[in-house]
């Protein structure tokens, strides 16, 4: 019960900024891994980061029109529909790494098909190929990132939620 009160506590204003603190972080974090650890994101991962920039850009658009847009529920109804996208792209791709289910076929990371001209010297440049979704190469605490986003999304959802149901009785 400690947790509940201690959520339904904080001030709709105080939520959306550790929504935009959380927002930055997960990007952040994000550009870390790709640009100083060098791990390519695939494409479901760039769905993941582009959901966490408009988690804070949604936050920082309404820190700036708070005096004029005063609808706290609608406000954080928002971040939780970001939050349920980007925790459920992360579930889809963790259940894909696990092999319960198939990911789609821009997710496959294969080469270029040569079917034309034009392709072929697509294949013979030096674009990078992108990655799979279902490689799990790069993981912390034996999560990949995958679990993880889907772990912080659920629980920012899920607090989102608490202080929502809360606030309306």
């Amino acid at each position: 019960m400690g947790l509940l009160k201690f959520i339904q506590g904080f001030k709709a204003y105080t939520v959306v900024w550790l929504v935009l603190f959380l927002g930055v972080s997960l990007t952040g974090s994000s550009f870390f891994i790709e640009h100083v650890l060098n791990e390519q994101p695939c494409p479901m991962c760039l769905w993941q980061r582009y959901s966490h920039m408009v988690l804070w850009g949604a936050a920082l658009f309404f820190i700036l029109t708070w005096r004029v847009f005063k609808h706290p529920g609608l406000v954080l109804t928002v971040f939780l529909l970001i939050g349920v996208y980007s925790g459920g792209v992360g579930l889809y791709q963790g259940a894909g790494q696990q092999g319960w289910v198939e990911l789609p076929q821009s997710c496959t990371g294969g080469g270029v098909q040569l079917l034309d001209v034009d392709n072929l010297l697509l294949a013979l440049t030096n674009t990078p190929k992108i990655p799979n979704c279902a490689d799990m190469d790069f993981s912390v605490l034996g999560l990949t990132l995958a679990w993880w986003n889907f772990i912080i999304m659920l629980s920012m959802v899920s607090c989102l939620t608490i202080w929502l149901i809360k606030k309306r009785r």
